[in-house]
């Protein structure tokens, strides 16, 4: 209805957008383990928390650097850098808040992989892809929780259907 993508339409009629709530419906949907069980009123307290933190503070100032730096690019627009520089600004900020939180806990929403870890992926890849991969890096908590997302199993099969993808084949 916002005319932006995603938005999944299921075999019975049912339609679901946005992102997160498709994200969440599939988890529960097929039982993948990515989200704290609802007996546990705490730890669900602390994934939405994360969630929200993610959509607030981080997906938003990281989308418009991408939508700067790589959307613009391909419609052959230049970028707008006081957009980006004031973006980067409440990235950095972010990180210097998350890396205190990751010093204490090994993932976003507390000790367990869950649905939050997937969705900084694709914002953060595409900080790297547009040359601010730093920002993730330069954070002894963060690029160790980073490198803990990149190298799950279920992440490296994704990146290289990716690749194979981008390769034509």
């Amino acid at each position: 209805p916002w005319g932006k993508i995603p938005a999944v339409t299921f075999a019975d009629g049912f339609t679901l957008y946005e992102s997160r709530a498709i994200c969440k419906y599939l988890a529960v949907k097929y039982s993948f383990p990515l989200l704290p069980p609802a007996s546990d009123i705490e730890a669900t307290a602390l994934f939405d928390q994360a969630q929200s933190v993610e959509m607030l503070y981080f997906a938003e100032p990281a989308g418009r650097i991408g939508f700067e730096k790589f959307a613009k690019k391909f419609m052959g627009l230049p970028a707008d850098d006081g957009v980006v520089s004031e973006a980067l600004k409440s990235v950095e900020v972010f990180f210097d808040v998350a890396e205190g939180i990751l010093s204490k806990q090994e993932c976003m929403a507390g000790k367990e992989f869950s649905l939050v870890d997937i969705y900084y992926i694709p914002l953060i890849q595409r900080l790297f892809a547009c040359g601010y991969g730093d920002v993730v890096v330069s954070r002894k908590a963060v690029s160790a929780w980073w490198n803990r997302c990149m190298a799950r199993p279920a992440i490296q099969r994704m990146l290289a259907a990716d690749k194979e993808a981008a390769a034509g084949r």
